[in-house]
């Protein structure tokens, strides 16, 4: 069954929050009319927060994300998610802060 592309980004929403969890942070997946944040982030033991926007794509998909007007704050991360629909799963994950957004638009 062919996925959507809400299926597609609600699974490396999911995908990110999971892996945060796992690595000690508290994610909260936010309701989808959030304006730029998909997962609010805490950490328990600097007690810092942070807001995740989630791009995903497909391996089946093209690979690029279009980002005309990026959000910044410093305390605003993109997480790029390539999915792998083959047996391994061996998903990509590219983490930048969003005030480097446009340093990548200038290469």
């Amino acid at each position: 069954m062919k996925s959507n592309n809400h299926q597609i980004g609600m699974t490396g929403t999911y995908l990110v929050a999971a892996q945060l969890s796992l690595h000690g942070f508290i994610a909260t997946i936010t309701s989808r009319n959030a304006p730029a944040i998909d997962i609010l982030v805490y950490h328990p033991e600097t007690s810092r927060t942070c807001g995740i926007q989630i791009k995903t794509t497909a391996t089946t998909y093209k690979k690029d994300w279009t980002m005309d007007n990026p959000n910044k704050h410093a305390n605003l991360f993109y997480v790029f998610v390539i999915l792998d629909n083959s047996e391994s799963e061996k998903h990509s994950f590219y983490v930048i802060n969003s005030m480097d957004i446009p340093k990548l638009n200038d290469k």
